[in-house]
């Protein structure tokens, strides 16, 4: 099974709430950020760009103090103290990478170690999910996999590339079909969705089995989305080879 590191973000009440730290995973000359990084978007080790705002508060022409602690206990083991003299811009940018698990607090300061914003981010332990690694395999090349409103005498029709929850109520028929016998006896179907802003289907939705005469050229199974984005579907068999992949975008 694949591992997947998670990390939560949540924000903490900062002492000035007008300015903000914002993670991403670049910024503009502006100090705009680009790609904003949410809770499941990054893996240990990844370094991510701590991006500090002052908003209608001035800090250019301060002394500023980016410091990161690794909460043990009720006790905090710094991580980082780098120093910044913004001369005109109202914005601080750092790259940082988290190497350690565990909580960690960001915050900002000003000269007299007074705080402007603080930000808690959890890095977690390593946490098993339903996702199976992709083993390649030559034995379903000839595979083909049809989404579908409906099966008629046994062949798909309305063949989907999206599906509405409102109108079609979220389902559809998922159609393999071969040349010759599939060779197997369960279908193992993981459902994947792309959360906000991320460029990877991240968020494990759903696992499902299926049983199956591994005599038959092909099948078919009906599923049920819930709620709207963009899926990638993950079939298997019962020995977790990958037979294909699929994709389907879910609206209102």
């Amino acid at each position: 099974m694949k591992k997947i590191f998670f990390i939560i973000v949540s924000l903490c009440a900062a002492v000035i709430p007008a300015q903000r730290i914002t993670l991403c995973k670049a910024y503009t000359n502006h100090g705009e950020p680009i790609d904003l990084i949410y809770s499941s978007n990054l893996t240990l080790n990844q370094s991510v760009c701590i991006l500090f705002s002052g908003e209608n508060k001035k800090i250019s022409g301060r002394t500023i103090y980016l410091l990161i602690d690794r909460i043990i206990g009720t006790e905090g083991e710094n991580q980082l103290n780098k120093i910044f003299n913004p001369e005109k811009e109202n914005w601080i940018a750092h790259f940082y990478k988290f190497a350690k698990e565990g909580k960690f607090e960001i915050y900002f300061a000003d000269e007299n170690k007074n705080r402007f914003s603080s930000l808690t981010v959890f890095i977690g332990t390593p946490k098993e999910t339903k996702q199976l690694e992709p083993i390649l395999t030559q034995k379903y090349t000839t595979v083909e996999v049809t989404l579908c409103g409906r099966i008629q005498s046994g062949k798909p029709v309305n063949i989907k590339q999206s599906i509405s929850l409102g109108t079609e109520g979220g389902t559809i028929y998922i159609y393999l079909t071969n040349n010759q016998p599939l060779d197997a006896e369960k279908i193992l179907i993981n459902t994947w969705r792309k959360t906000k802003y991320s460029p990877d289907y991240d968020e494990f939705i759903d696992s499902k089995k299926y049983q199956l005469d591994g005599e038959w050229n092909d099948t078919y199974f009906q599923y049920r989305f819930t709620k709207p984005g963009d899926y990638k579907i993950y079939l298997y068999d019962e020995k977790e080879l990958l037979i294909k992949t699929a994709y389907i975008s879910v609206t209102n």
